[in-house]
């Protein structure tokens, strides 16, 4: 369902708002040698929250 239509089509779902778990945080890359690291805890982070299928 959506809602009112506004100046570009309808605005949104009309039901109640969903819940998002947030992911846990990583810390920025520093280096070229921190991204594959990085990035792999942040899927991992991502998939821990529900975001990510394993």
């Amino acid at each position: 369902a959506t809602g009112p239509a506004g100046p570009t089509g309808a605005t949104g779902a009309t039901g109640p708002a969903g819940t998002v778990t947030p992911a846990a945080a990583v810390g920025n890359a520093t280096t070229v040698d921190d991204i594959v690291e990085d990035f792999n805890a942040l899927l991992a982070n991502l998939r821990d929250a529900g975001l990510l299928e394993r």
